[in-house]
């Protein structure tokens, strides 16, 4: 089964939008609580939700306000990748 958080994180990983943008969308408490800039940790690469989301293209997803400022954030500065 697993929690929100852990569903989220493998549909983002899979490039499941639907599924993601439903968890996303269908839980307020997770949706204010997850930070897109949040890294996964080693086991994946230290890749955050906003990486994955941008890997798949998922626009639903980057055009929330909270996903677009991070996007805008200073947290890039730290990784100067075009």
């Amino acid at each position: 089964m697993g929690n929100t958080a852990t569903k989220f994180r493998k549909a983002l990983v899979s490039g499941d939008e639907a599924l993601a943008w439903q968890l996303y969308e269908g839980n307020p408490q997770f949706r204010e609580s997850l930070d897109p800039n949040a890294s996964y940790g080693e086991q994946y690469q230290h890749n955050t939700p906003l990486h994955y989301a941008c890997r798949h293209a998922m626009t639903r997803l980057l055009r929330k306000s909270k996903w677009n400022d991070a996007l805008n954030s200073d947290a890039l500065k730290d990784h100067p990748l075009t």
